[in-house]
């Protein structure tokens, strides 16, 4: 294929020259010629009208002077030498424009009659000072001056054009040359690399059914001046998003690298962010905070990951400095860190993405795992993880009741099971989803719409209520119902994303020693989760129900956004797989 862009580009440049000689070469013949005929204006006025002083000036005119004009009229009269100047230089250029097809001796009386409509009748419309006809050598002459204004305009543009078609001639023999130079030089690099040694590709592990094991390298950029472009999910206000064309992502600072991104998904906070819950993500942001993909930039300073690493992006990052990431609370990160992918910066449902603070961000994916093995690592099960089961203290032997059997719901029984309560108790108002948290672990599953919740938990629990309430949805309803579902000194843990108020009845719960704790993921506990899944302790992929093109991201979001009738739990969306060959030089982008 190159070779063939090669041949092309050799054969356009073959005839961008060839034209841009033609043109050349014609317009200049062209304005020669034209300028022959201006130079008459220097004629005019001449002193010097004898047949010899006419012949001279034709001679220095380049033109042939084959006419004789007469030093009298028919009346005997002497005509003045201007005149005879005049109708001398009319003669010449009349004569220079019918050979350049300007003008011809035809079209002089249409040019020239005194009636102004185009007459033929020379003889009767032009006559001499003593009002008697011309003779015709003089005559013809006198015509030709009258013709002088038309003829003179005429070389003018007919200049003009001529100096246009030199400048074409000598842009297409540049452009030519150009496009030659490209090709030969082309050709000369395809030559020297087919005989240098090339590094054998770096091998990736296989992403799933159908995935290339390799990445595709994209050379490194030295600076920022030049704006490629990738596509992308664009948040453009409540409810409006769109697939569009975004600048690539740069190295901004010496800990950020550049993640090619090769599998994403789509997150509840997302549906947030487009419904207006979230004021702070501005118009423009590229959404999401969850993906796998390979490191292809990384910054002076990045020790940690090298380019061609696979890796998997957390939702949360960490600057590894201030008071709250040394407490191993990353979320509350104070140095620029904490939850910003698809929040305050642009996120990684797009081709590429900058992710900040690489070295404590981001975490290597052992070559044995595919990128739907730990893709939900990035935020789901740390997430209900660590908001729900840890910061909701549950015990071996508890009752855990789980409100909301979404994603996160279901990723909340999951690593509740880690500590083995004794009964995990599921509610939801969709059946579907009831039937999901069943299979991840759920010993009882309640439809809220249908069964009345809190009686069902308090005949389970003997009255008493469940030792956990763990609110998986983030409406006002289900933590309000998480209040009624505790047991006394139970604990309630919020994890779901909030966007109204919601009333926390004081009346009823000040005496019951209730604690309610709330947050969001500090992703401390995915290198533990990643260990779990490598030594196959959990398995993520039953979150899987709907799988996208990367490019039909649109169509994931209506899928998933309609869960009630789709019944989806995680889309993964997943880039066209292409083939990554490692550099021959790393190189470290060095900023600021």
């Amino acid at each position: 294929m190159r070779k063939l862009f090669e041949i092309g580009g050799l054969a356009a440049a073959a005839v961008l020259i060839a034209f841009g000689i033609g043109a050349l070469v014609m317009s200049v013949q062209g304005r020669s010629t034209v300028q022959d005929s201006l130079r008459l204006e220097g004629i005019v006025g001449s002193p010097d009208m004898s047949p010899a002083g006419i012949a001279a000036e034709a001679k220095k005119a380049g033109l042939p002077a084959s006419v004789s004009l007469p030093t009298v009229d028919v009346a005997g009269k002497p005509i003045d030498t201007g005149a005879r100047a005049r109708a001398f230089a009319s003669y010449m250029r009349i004569h220079t424009l019918e050979a350049t097809g300007g003008l011809t001796y035809a079209a002089m009386p249409r040019y020239a009659s005194a009636d102004g409509k185009g007459t033929s009748d020379i003889a009767a419309a032009v006559k001499g000072p003593s009002g008697k006809p011309l003779d015709n050598p003089l005559r013809n002459l006198w015509v030709t001056e009258t013709a002088l204004t038309t003829a003179l305009n005429t070389s003018y543009l007919a200049e003009r054009i001529s100096l246009f078609g030199i400048v074409v001639g000598i842009a297409l023999l540049l452009s030519g040359l150009g496009f030659g130079i490209l090709a030969i030089g082309g050709a000369l690099r395809t030559a020297s690399s087919g005989r240098a040694e090339t590094p054998a590709p770096k091998k990736l592990p296989a992403a799933g059914p159908g995935r290339l094991a390799t990445r595709r390298f994209r050379a490194t950029r030295k600076t920022t001046e030049w704006r490629f472009v990738m596509k992308a999910l664009v948040y453009n206000g409540p409810g409006q998003r769109a697939w569009e064309d975004v600048p690539d992502p740069v190295i901004e600072q010496p800990t950020d690298v550049v993640v090619s991104i090769q599998t994403s998904t789509i997150c509840g906070s997302d549906l947030h962010i487009l419904k207006g819950d979230v004021p702070e993500t501005p118009p423009g942001t590229v959404l999401g905070h969850e993906a796998v993909g390979t490191v292809i930039e990384k910054g002076s300073a990045v020790t940690t990951v090298e380019i061609g690493d696979r890796v998997l992006i957390s939702c949360i990052t960490s600057c590894g400095r201030c008071r709250f990431c040394k407490e191993a609370r990353y979320g509350l990160c104070t140095g620029g860190g904490g939850w910003i992918f698809g929040h305050t910066i642009d996120g990684l449902q797009a081709e590429y993405a900058r992710v900040p603070f690489a070295d404590t961000s981001v975490y290597k994916v052992p070559e044995a795992l595919t990128d739907e093995q730990v893709l939900f690592l990035a935020d789901i099960l740390p997430t209900a993880f660590e908001v729900g089961v840890l910061n909701g203290g549950v015990q071996p032997g508890d009752t855990v009741a789980i409100v909301g059997a979404g994603p996160v719901g279901l990723a909340a029984i999951m690593t509740a099971k880690l500590y083995t309560p004794g009964r995990i108790i599921a509610i939801d108002l969709a059946d579907a989803r009831l039937a999901k948290a069943r299979e991840f672990g759920a010993d009882t599953t309640i439809n809220n719409g249908t069964e009345n919740a809190v009686e069902q938990v308090m005949a389970l629990t003997g009255g008493l209520g469940a030792d956990v309430a763990i609110e998986a949805v983030g409406v006002p309803a289900t933590f309000e119902l998480c209040t009624e579902l505790v047991r006394p000194g139970g604990r309630i843990a919020n994890v779901g994303v909030h966007g109204h108020s919601a009333e926390l009845h004081l009346e009823k719960l000040w005496s019951r020693d209730v604690t309610i704790t709330t947050g969001l993921v500090d992703a401390f506990t995915t290198p533990q989760l990643l260990k779990l899944v490598t030594e196959g302790r959990l398995d993520t992929t039953p979150f899987v129900t709907h799988r996208f093109p990367l490019d039909e991201t649109m169509a994931a979001y209506d899928t998933f956004s309609d869960a009630a009738n789709t019944h989806a739990l995680k889309v993964v969306l997943e880039a066209v797989p292409v083939a990554y060959a490692a550099p021959t030089e790393k190189h470290a982008v060095a900023v600021g």
